[in-house]
């Protein structure tokens, strides 16, 4: 879609999109901000129709361009959106920047032209190499096997677009030191309100918070770029804002003042960084107060979350001084977090193997094991049989009561159910079929057979390809010496 100050082309045309949602597309679209000169590419979400599950918002890649009104004789913002419930950043920011590219060096029939060429894209499969025509070549791309904002991914291109990955030392290099406590406010899905000059910068901030926890996927609310004339403003100025998972993205520095009630507030700009911490944060002056000029953006981390989990402070004093060269540095990062989300999930992840069936739970005859359900309880007593400081016991508490664990334990316990549905299919196989017939009498052979239909009709309920398990019945039938099969047809 093209917008300046409303929508100008939408595509398709039949989309059913509500008055809210096009207020929000047409708001978020349109840059207010005076910190943009030239093009600028970012992403903001819009919530969907009707959602069904947690992730419950659009993604929507934009280019915006700056350019003068014949009207008005001032300036104008014109972007271009694309809007997607993927998540696939590389990929949708590289297409947009194609997009607006072809769109300003021609005329609006390009938009209509990319959408039907999108529509002989095929359906993404994780782990997949897709090959997507787009105008006079294809776009190679490797959907990622997780959300594409916080995975590795391969993408190649003939465009020879640069590899785009959210750079977390471009995003937080005024505030490396307090990284650690970022991490724990995006892990315990706590309510974070970033301000930054711009929208480009904004919404790396926000989608780079949600890295931080990687390999881990953040669930929750995702607002990259959002403004005073958002339709859901009010809703996130009320004050029980705390019990709400949200990362908030603004450019102005008046929802400091407007939403000073939120308990952590990231402010990134080009001056020295100011950590504001306690209980006693409401008794501090703002550094963005309303006295002082609206467009000067201090560093600011705000926030009355005390650190739980032990961080390694000589490494981000040693990060913050690094003459090393910035993809190393990059690379550091990456893995020091990716690390200690693995170290800070081991627990969980060791107390979920717990769960699971052992070989004892499957039966012949039986109904397919459960994962055994999780008991928040016995779970913190072990960490405490293990040694677990207070306070981390204290942070587990609070993670498991998260939309991020609830995700987290759905995905592990789908994951391993149906593991556990094929061991238990694994049993039907005919080579053990002489040993369960082998010294049975006549009835217990003919209740052996009921048994294994019955079998048939539960996998049958539970949606299972029966197949085998028909084999296996008709196999089992054929073992069966003729005198006892006459018996059963008559029976």
């Amino acid at each position: 879609m093209l917008m300046d100050v409303g929508i100008n082309y939408l595509y398709p045309e039949d989309i059913p999109y509500t008055d809210k949602q096009k207020l929000s597309l047409a708001c978020s679209a349109t840059p207010y901000t005076s910190y943009i000169s030239g093009d600028s590419n970012y992403v903001f979400t819009i919530k969907k129709f009707h959602p069904t599950d947690e992730k419950s918002v659009y993604y929507c890649y934009t280019h915006s361009r700056k350019r003068s009104s014949q009207n008005s004789g001032g300036p104008i913002h014109v972007s271009i959106v694309l809007v997607s419930e993927l998540s696939y950043t590389d990929l949708f920011r590289k297409i947009i920047d194609k997009i607006s590219r072809e769109y300003f060096e021609n005329d609006e029939q390009i938009l209509e032209a990319v959408y039907h060429i999108s529509t002989s894209w095929e359906p993404p499969i994780a782990g997949k190499l897709v090959h997507l025509p787009f105008f006079d070549g294809s776009i190679h791309y490797r959907i990622p096997r997780t959300n594409g904002i916080i995975s590795d991914i391969e993408a190649l291109d003939q465009f020879e677009f640069e590899h785009f990955k959210i750079s977390l030392l471009d995003c937080f290099k005024h505030v490396l030191p307090h990284l650690h406590i970022l991490w724990e406010l995006v892990l315990l899905s706590q309510p974070i309100l970033v301000i930054s000059p711009n929208p480009a910068q904004c919404s790396e901030v926000c989608l780079g918070l949600l890295s931080l926890i990687s390999p881990l996927e953040y669930i929750g609310d995702v607002r990259p770029y959002f403004t005073y004339r958002d339709p859901d403003f009010s809703i996130f100025g009320t004050k029980d804002i705390s019990r709400t998972s949200v990362i908030l993205g603004t450019t102005n520095p008046l929802f400091f003042k407007d939403y000073n009630h939120w308990k952590n507030i990231l402010v990134i700009g080009p001056a020295p960084t100011k950590l504001v911490i306690g209980r006693n944060i409401v008794k501090r002056r703002s550094v963005l107060s309303p006295r002082k000029p609206v467009k000067k953006y201090e560093n600011l981390v705000k926030t009355e979350h005390i650190p739980m989990f032990p961080s390694d402070k000589q490494y981000f004093k040693k990060l913050t001084n690094s003459k090393s060269n910035p993809d190393v540095i990059e690379t550091s990062i990456r893995d020091h977090f990716y690390q200690l989300t693995d170290l800070f999930m081991e627990p969980l992840s060791a107390f979920f193997q717990c769960l699971i069936p052992v070989d004892t739970d499957y039966r012949l005859f039986g109904r397919t094991p459960r994962i055994h359900p999780f008991n928040e309880e016995n779970f913190l007593r072990q960490l405490f049989i293990d040694g677990s400081e207070v306070q981390q016991i204290e942070m587990y508490r609070k993670f498991i009561r998260t939309p991020n664990f609830v995700h987290w334990f759905q995905m592990k316990k789908l994951a391993e159910t149906e593991v556990i549905r094929k061991r238990h299919y694994s049993l039907y196989s005919i080579d053990i079929i002489p040993d369960i017939l082998h010294g049975k009498t006549d009835k217990e052979m003919i209740d052996i057979y009921k048994k294994m239909t019955s079998q048939r009709d539960y996998f049958r309920k539970k949606d299972t390809d029966i197949e085998q398990i028909n084999d296996f019945i008709m196999n089992l039938f054929d073992s069966i010496p003729m005198k006892v099969r006459s018996k059963m047809r008559t029976m």
